[in-house]
């Protein structure tokens, strides 16, 4: 069966349990709230080819680490502005 998310559009996945996890992670991350990783590993737990899940993963990951980088003193973008 193929499944559309919240706003129509078709997903990869064939798995209901897997949506739902991964419109949750999304939805918990959008709003600032926390347990949104842990939503989207159950997507792909529920389904490892759910690509969508996969990819918000990364963004969520990427953007922690980019938010943990620029607040940190060691940032090399703060390192980048001391250096000349």
């Amino acid at each position: 069966m193929a499944y559309s998310d919240l706003k129509g559009l078709a997903v990869s996945t064939s798995s209901s349990a897997a949506l739902h996890a991964y419109e949750r992670g999304l939805d918990l991350f959008f709003r600032w709230r926390g347990g949104a990783m842990d939503a989207l590993n159950a997507a792909v737990k529920a389904d490892p080819r759910f690509v969508l899940a996969h990819c918000a993963r990364a963004l969520i990951a990427w953007r922690s680490w980019a938010t943990n980088a620029r607040s940190s003193p060691t940032s090399s973008r703060h390192r980048l502005h001391h250096w000349r």
